[in-house]
């Protein structure tokens, strides 16, 4: 089980981290659902990520430039092209972005310019996924531009919610698209963690910074050593 940890700081991460999260999403603005962060707070994140001995900790960075729907336009395709890039020069592991188009499918040709403008970083498809209709034919097209992970509730409420589809996408993936990691994501706790893996099958899950340690003792992960 691999635990990412949603962070907006470096206390935020460097706690998520000694709490037992594997992997970060670095981000900024949760109440808009999560931006973009800057250069700067990437370098900082994985400055003092080394300093207290986790600089090996995966740091993912969230790509979006600014609130509500999640299509895009060419303007702000080529914004996100430019913030990708930029993020991965300041350190970044890997990026985080979703794009749809108006019938709310995914957006396969903005999805083609941010993956270029990723080099060949590790991508996670975001919770935009949760609001396209058939999530299985969108599953494939993912897997086939490259995506490495999907995040998703299973739905647009909480995983616990949509845990019967999130079971659905982890067994198709798991037979059809191995290359493709379903990472549930949506209100999990330490209170229904392991009952939710347990019903899912998920081996990655992504909550907030808050969750920690309390969600990586429910299913029984280490913290990580000082």
């Amino acid at each position: 089980m691999i635990l990412e940890a949603c962070v907006t700081s470096t206390s935020e991460a460097i706690r998520s981290v000694a709490g037992g999260a594997r992997r970060l999403e670095l981000c900024r603005d949760l109440s808009l659902g999560g931006l973009s962060p800057t250069a700067e707070a990437v370098t900082q994140t994985r400055h003092a990520l080394r300093e207290c001995g986790h600089g090996a900790t995966p740091l993912f960075c969230m790509v979006r430039p600014r609130g509500g729907p999640f299509r895009a336009g060419p303007d702000l395709v080529e914004l996100m092209a430019r913030e990708a890039v930029a993020l991965r020069e300041a350190g970044a592991d890997g990026l985080v972005f979703g794009v749809l188009d108006r019938a709310d499918r995914v957006d396969r040709a903005a999805l083609s310019v941010l993956m270029e403008a990723a080099e060949g970083m590790p991508v996670t498809f975001h919770r935009a996924f949760d609001e396209i209709a058939e999530p299985l034919d969108a599953l494939e097209q993912l897997a086939a531009a490259g995506v490495r992970r999907v995040l998703t509730g299973g739905g647009p409420g909480s995983a616990w919610e949509g845990r019967e589809r999130l079971r659905a996408l982890v067994q198709v993936a798991a037979q059809h698209y191995p290359g493709v990691t379903i990472l549930g994501a949506g209100s999990i706790r330490g209170d229904h963690a392991r009952a939710l893996v347990d019903a899912t099958g998920l081996s990655e899950c992504h909550a907030r910074s808050s969750a920690f340690p309390a969600l990586a003792e429910a299913l029984g992960i280490r913290k990580a050593p000082e």
